[in-house]
């Protein structure tokens, strides 16, 4: 064990040797289940959004034209018109995108679970002995990366979480000594929360850049030092500035302004009855909407995003019932708890007395105050990766945390900081290696999907013939279990989904492809395939759902 803890303390003390070993713990980590269950197969609605844009990168574009049949290929989360396109900012794509430059989509999220562990590490640096930060970005890229669905899916989580450890990290080091590296650091993930969360960062920046304004005002440049004071601030409005330049050019193209973002476009166009802030009132929703994708958004907008006024209890009791929850079984998994609880008691008489949390205690809580305040502008806050960002500072509470408990004595007795530190990492790899042989599959109505892709595929390299699939939804379907996606360039895919808008409209579709297979595919109330059949207008439908009745 001495061994073991001196091989631990001399990596830890060493950042060219510490850094690449924790990239590499990340990756392959997050790698790990692709052993037991293959690679991930995207099954959500955002996953599908998200490809699609990084699919159009790919291709050399930021955006696609419209297609002619557009009302046929309408689904979740994507802009139909003015062009087509990822409803998204498009910092999540960029990151899929990296990924197919390697190889696939998910290799993308990987590299970023193995750059989370590296800047959480790093950020903890900051704030705490090298044994302790070594500790902290591991677990943290492991509990919060490779084990949940941030370092497993497309769906984002990963990039937010990172661009936090490098806004908060940069603060933390820019309050100690203010250098280009911290600032550049710290500029770069506020570029990067500009291209992925927009709302959400600027909140999350908020406590660190005017901690960084402070210390940069309070600088003393009577020294002739004023020259390096201009490139720090350099080093961090640059990142920050091209960000927000591709921002606004990325807008332009997909929507035609530069300040109209397409999230808000594809909600007036195609959602205006759901509204996301409290002071947005719902309006009636369009005349147009196929009764299927009526469904799906209603189906999937909880009732505060969709009730005509909330009030302040409405909004207390969604986020008691529903936010606080989910992102308390998130983000204080096990020990995470521990360390967590024990900073809140310790903050109590510790604020004040020791230097860790004079320097970067009071920081953190700032931080995570904001993340309240934000909670009082929306209707709903659904999802641990739109809170990402905060991981940092609740990483280094838990730190602080877990240095707190190391610091009681009883009877002359301590618990051995590096002992603990150990403790943690190994819990996390024995979590790891539990949920690794768990394994965790795609979602039944998902491997239809592909499984229905994949056979009419193979039937292709036989007849030379592409396909269209009409998908006949049923009553009573899951929120998610959605079929209708397709890829930026439609006609080019050999299998093709769309949605089914009656025999005389259908007729559209089949003089435009005229040399393709027609086919129904008609789906079981779990979103699962019931049958594959030829396309039949005669064929009678099932009936279109019901919107569900609307629930404050």
């Amino acid at each position: 064990m001495r061994r073991v803890a001196e091989f631990y303390r001399h990596v830890a003390m060493t950042p060219w040797l510490l850094y690449p070993l924790l990239f590499v713990a990340g990756v392959t980590a997050a790698a790990l289940p692709t052993l037991r269950t293959g690679l991930i197969l995207p099954q959500e609605y955002d996953e599908f959004a998200f490809l699609l844009g990084a699919d159009t990168f790919m291709q050399g574009r930021l955006t696609n034209p419209p297609h002619p049949l557009a009302p046929f290929f309408d689904t979740m989360h994507e802009l139909q018109r003015p062009t087509y396109a990822s409803k998204y900012p498009p910092g999540q794509s960029l990151q899929l995108a990296a990924g197919e430059v390697l190889g696939n989509p998910i290799f993308g999220v990987w590299v970023t679970v193995g750059l989370l562990a590296v800047a959480a590490a790093w950020m903890l640096r900051g704030l705490a002995p090298a044994t302790w930060a070594a500790a902290g970005g591991l677990v943290a890229a492991w509990q919060w990366g490779a084990l949940t669905y941030w370092g497993r899916s497309y769906w984002g989580g990963s990039l937010f979480a990172l661009a936090g450890m490098l806004v908060f990290g940069g603060a933390v080091w820019f309050w100690r000594k203010p250098t280009v590296a911290a600032a550049w650091w710290a500029g770069l993930g506020a570029g990067i929360m500009a291209l992925t969360r927009p709302y959400e960062g600027l909140w999350f920046c908020a406590v660190p850049g005017v901690v960084m304004l402070a210390k940069w005002l309070q600088w003393n440049t009577t020294d002739g030092k004023w020259k390096k004071k201009i490139a720090v601030a350099a080093a961090a409005v640059i990142p920050v500035t091209a960000a927000l330049a591709f921002l606004l050019i990325y807008n332009r193209a997909v929507t035609g302004e530069a300040w109209t973002f397409p999230h808000r476009l594809y909600q007036q166009q195609s959602a205006p009855d759901v509204s996301v802030f409290v002071w947005e009132h719902p309006g009636p929703a369009p005349k147009d909407r196929n009764p299927a994708l009526t469904y799906q958004i209603q189906r999937f907008n909880p009732g505060p995003m969709l009730a005509p006024s909330v009030s302040v209890a409405d909004l207390i009791r969604s986020d008691l019932t529903m936010t606080l929850p989910r992102l308390g079984g998130f983000f204080f998994q096990g020990l995470l708890g521990v360390g967590a609880a024990w900073a809140l008691v310790d903050a109590g008489w510790a604020l004040g007395r020791r230097r860790a949390w004079r320097r970067t205690g009071w920081l953190a809580l700032a931080s995570l105050a904001t993340f309240v305040l934000m909670l009082g502008t929306l209707r709903f806050f659904g999802f641990p990766h739109y809170a990402a960002a905060w991981c940092a500072p609740l990483a280094a509470l838990i730190i602080l945390g877990f240095r707190g408990m190391c610091a009681l004595r009883y009877r002359g007795w301590r618990l051995p900081p590096l002992v603990v530190a150990l403790g943690v990492v190994g819990w996390s790899l024995v979590s790891l290696f539990i949920q690794t042989a768990r394994g965790s599959l795609p979602r039944p109505w998902a491997l239809d999907r592909w499984q229905t892709q994949g056979d009419l595929e193979r039937q292709s390299q036989s007849d030379q013939r592409g396909h269209v699939v009409f998908v006949m939804m049923a009553e009573g379907q899951p929120a998610f279990a959605e079929w209708v996606y397709n890829g930026p360039d439609i006609d080019a895919q050999t299998v093709i989904f769309a949605r089914s808008l009656g025999p005389a409209r259908d007729a559209a579709v089949a003089r435009y492809y005229p040399t393709r297979h027609l086919w129904q595919a008609w789906l079981k109330p779990s979103g699962e395939l019931d049958r594959l059949t030829p396309y039949d207008p005669t064929a009678k439908s099932a009936p279109a759902p019901a919107p569900p009745a609307t629930k404050d």
